[in-house]
């Protein structure tokens, strides 16, 4: 389960959200429990640079272990996980990214993105919450 995985000690994932590479993305570094929080917004890009060595990754809903969410792809290969967030998918996404380390030990980290609804232009007022 779970709970046996060690958390992530300290390595940090890079982190890059939009269409562009006119930014380069960011290190974001876990805490204690293996934990990353960030935010995005409906119909962003987010690109993770997980690493190599993935043995699992699904998404946790409650207790429940899940496919990752519609729109994401896991390339295993070269440890990036992309997800184009659609719409609709407002709120709290608990992204779980299991590793082997190349001593064998497996660690978790656990990607908690908070969704919220896409900023509209123009002088439009979001009514949405």
């Amino acid at each position: 389960t779970l709970d046996r995985v060690a958390p992530n000690a300290g390595q940090p994932l890079k982190i890059q959200k939009g269409f562009t590479t006119d930014f380069l993305p960011v290190d974001a570094y876990p805490d204690a429990q293996g934990n990353i929080h960030m935010e995005a917004r409906q119909l962003d890009r987010l690109e993770i640079e997980v690493g190599h060595g993935i043995e699992a990754a699904y998404q946790l809903v409650c207790v429940e272990t899940r496919a990752l969410p519609i729109g994401s792809h896991l390339d295993a290969e070269k440890g990036i996980f992309t997800w184009q967030i659609c719409a609709g998918f407002m709120g709290d996404h608990q992204l779980v990214f299991v590793k082997r380390t190349p001593a064998g030990q497996l660690t978790k980290t656990i990607v908690h993105v908070n969704v919220k609804p896409q900023e509209l232009g123009n002088g439009n007022i979001d009514i949405s919450n």
